[in-house]
């Protein structure tokens, strides 16, 4: 007989367990996600309907209705109600969000009821701080919170909400320095008159419109004009009011704020020429006249004839005409090429 052969026990597995890579995180989901969604919308702008100006100003009657109710609340009793505030403000922000991901033909509305719903929650829940002159730190967290909500699916990407984000947190921050400033000067710096700090105020202010300005063309540069346009108008109106209010606390006609005020126009007309940006070219052309009177102010001095100051305006005038027609137009296509 042929013996049977015993039969083997299986071998042992050897297979070793490999994890699979989980996915993205969280932050790199919103990251990918936004990207995605700027790209899809980097060379176009909302336009103006008369949909989305009803969906605005009912927005904006929400968001004063929510602001009511959060206020009544919070200081409505004998004692105040912090958590029952809080708590119907990110209800309400919450649904506005849901609307506006679930509903994209409401998500004017909703971005403009956030938009009045968080300066006043913020600003409530720091009361008092604000009570003690310390307005900056809630500033800078509305333009924050801002932010994060135009990154967030749903309200995102939508220029408006990055225009007031931008806005808040460039005042929080010119607001924080001006704070900082007054209590190192009350804790006994000399300072002959708060002009001083004003004027300093003034700089800070403009040179981060300036900053965003710069930020503004650059994206201009790389074809992402619908991300632009919100840095280049908050720029302008930060660039402005730093400019207005160091001319406000000094001499009109000094060389600093000449220099300071032809150097802000200079640099509007340029940023306006090559995004071909109307509005930013004329308002930069503005300030730029604004800033050559004051040269002639400042050439003439005090004492001067009617005849003096026209013949040196004269002069100046043709100058910069005569610059600007032969030098101009190979200065922007340097920088368009660059």
């Amino acid at each position: 007989m042929q013996a049977r052969g015993l039969a083997s026990s299986p071998a042992p597995s050897t297979a070793v367990y490999t994890p699979q890579p989980s996915g993205p995180g969280l932050s790199t989901q919103l990251k990918i996600g936004l990207m995605a969604d700027l790209s899809a919308r980097r060379s176009t702008r909302e336009p103006a309907t008369v949909q989305s100006s009803l969906l605005a100003a009912g927005g904006v009657l929400v968001g004063i209705g929510v602001c009511m109710i959060f206020i009544d609340i919070m200081y409505g009793g004998f004692e105040e109600n912090v958590l029952g505030g809080a708590l119907v403000a990110i209800g309400a922000l919450v649904g506005l969000w849901f609307v506006a991901k679930k509903f994209s033909g409401f998500v004017v509305g909703s971005v403009s009821a956030t938009q009045i719903i968080i300066p006043v929650f913020v600003f409530g829940i720091f009361v008092d701080e604000i009570d003690r002159g310390k307005i900056g730190l809630p500033i800078l967290l509305t333009g924050i919170v801002l932010g994060f909500l135009w990154a967030l699916p749903g309200l995102r990407g939508r220029p408006t909400l990055l225009a007031s984000a931008a806005g808040w947190a460039t005042t929080g921050i010119a607001t924080l320095t001006i704070e900082s400033r007054l209590r190192y000067g009350y804790q006994g710096l000399e300072i002959e008159s708060l002009d001083f700090i004003a004027q300093e105020a003034g700089v800070v202010i403009m040179a981060l419109g300036i900053s965003q300005l710069i930020l503004g063309w650059n994206l201009d540069r790389k074809h992402w004009p619908n991300l632009a346009t919100p840095f280049i108008a908050i720029g302008i109106y930060t660039a402005v009011a730093g400019t207005i209010g160091y001319l406000s606390t000094g001499d009109y006609g000094d060389a600093a704020s000449i220099v300071l005020l032809i150097a802000m126009s200079l640099g509007l007309i340029f940023i306006g020429g090559v995004a071909s940006r109307r509005a930013t070219t004329w308002i930069g052309t503005t300030f730029l006249t604004g800033g050559l009177l004051g040269l002639v102010v400042s050439l003439v001095g005090e004492d001067y004839s009617a005849t003096e100051f026209a013949l040196l305006a004269l002069l100046v005038g043709a100058g910069v005409g005569l610059i600007g027609n032969k030098f101009a137009s190979q200065m922007l296509a340097k920088l368009r090429t660059n």
